[in-house]
């Protein structure tokens, strides 16, 4: 048992007695169990977190450098007309 099993253990053995107890613990531990592995195929690994951070880092590089063209483009346009009156 981990130290938060124990720790639930001992708070529900002075509650409900030492095989209650440790039916308790063991249906919570279950059910935990079967819930982390009903979600498993769902959480993000290492990798998969590497993989986004690297598409999200080019992402946004190409959304700066578009940013920049389009303000370099406002910003030449606005100089001609300015240039022209």
């Amino acid at each position: 048992m981990i130290v938060s099993e124990i720790t639930l253990y001992n708070t529900l053995k002075l509650k409900l007695g030492e095989r209650e107890a440790q039916v308790v613990v063991e249906g919570i531990k279950g059910a935990a169990k079967e819930e982390f592995d009903n979600r498993k195929g769902t959480l993000a690994t290492k990798e998969d977190l590497a993989k986004m951070e690297t598409r999200m880092i080019k992402w946004m590089f190409l959304f700066v450098l578009g940013l920049f063209f389009s303000l370099t483009t406002v910003i030449f346009a606005m100089f001609n007309l300015y240039l022209k009156h």
